[in-house]
């Protein structure tokens, strides 16, 4: 079973959004004594060019741009040593980083260089949710990092106190479902596992021929039910533990759980049984990912190879 992560990137663009974020990161760095490296790139090369010294703008055109890069960086690198300083005494290991670049580009090199396991990332209220998820940062680092995104509501508290976890027995979801675990270990949390039999799997609209509690579809749900119990006690028997077990389109089914009860994450994996790469579990993760009120952690498979170098 895996421990709480272990080696933690926390991008910041120095808004409060960023920062419930960082608050985040440091928290569970914390609580696994782990490494939490606050990150801030910047992306306009324009900018930099036009606001930094000759000397600067020679070694960028003639030498290896490492003059250049310390220069433009002192600005950031003081932001985020306050960040830390403020901090103060913590048993987690802060360091920062500054990088020039596109964000999402140079967040997931840092992820890949550095081995990373989680990646902390702020997003604001539903409807800034859209703007910014979709197509923004954190939409990508989603879709193409190669380790677990963690995206922080601005209105989600935290630490999580109740966790949701859909689960349909694929690899992916089997970890994490054992990541938001760890996580409710270290909460106090309570974890909901919710499996969903999809309807749409049912072929011609055969569950509306069969009456509520007709033979079929009570051996479908019996052996569902089996699987989850059996699962709870493998993996989850030191948890407050809650089982749901539905009928219907899983996204629609998710959506309307989170919209009945105030869960404050919900967990889930980014690449379904298809194993395509830097592709999202079919439809359910991706309109999960725009519609959810709460924070969303997503985990990739084993093997999952970002399509950034």
């Amino acid at each position: 079973m895996p421990s709480l992560y272990q080696n933690i990137l926390v991008p910041t663009d120095f808004t409060s959004i960023a920062e419930r974020a960082v608050g985040q990161a440091f928290w569970l760095g914390e609580k696994s004594q782990g490494r939490v490296v606050l990150f801030h790139s910047l992306p306009d090369i324009r900018t930099l060019v036009h606001a930094a010294t000759f000397n600067a703008r020679m070694d960028l055109l003639e030498g290896e741009g490492e003059v250049f890069i310390r220069e433009v960086s002192r600005d950031s690198d003081a932001k985020l040593d306050k960040i830390i300083f403020h901090r103060g005494n913590t048993s987690a290991q802060l360091t920062r980083e500054t990088a020039v670049g596109d964000p999402y580009v140079e967040i997931i090199r840092a992820v890949k260089k550095r081995s990373h396991d989680l990646v902390v990332v702020g997003a604001g209220n539903t409807a800034d949710w859209r703007h910014r998820i979709l197509g923004g940062t954190a939409s990508r680092l989603v879709r193409k990092c190669p380790c677990s995104v963690w995206v922080v509501k601005a209105d989600s508290p935290f630490p999580p106190k109740k966790v949701l976890v859909p689960i349909d027995y694929s690899n992916v979801s089997h970890k994490a479902m054992l990541e938001a675990a760890e996580i409710c270990r270290a909460a106090s949390a309570e974890l909901h596992l919710l499996h969903v039999v999809d309807s749409s799997d049912v072929v011609d609209d055969l569950l509306t021929k069969i009456p509520k509690g007709g033979e079929m579809q009570s051996e479908m749900e019996r052996f569902a039910a089996q699987k989850l119990v059996a699962i709870e006690k493998e993996f989850l028997g030191d948890l407050r533990v809650v089982r749901h077990l539905e009928w219907g389109i899983p996204w629609k089914v998710i959506s309307n759980r989170l919209g009945e009860s105030s869960f404050d994450l919900i967990a889930m994996g980014t690449v379904g049984r298809g194993g395509v790469s830097g592709l999202l579990l079919g439809n359910t993760a991706e309109r999960i990912l725009t519609m959810s009120p709460c924070s969303v952690l997503t985990v990739k498979p084993d093997g999952f190879q970002s399509p950034i170098d």
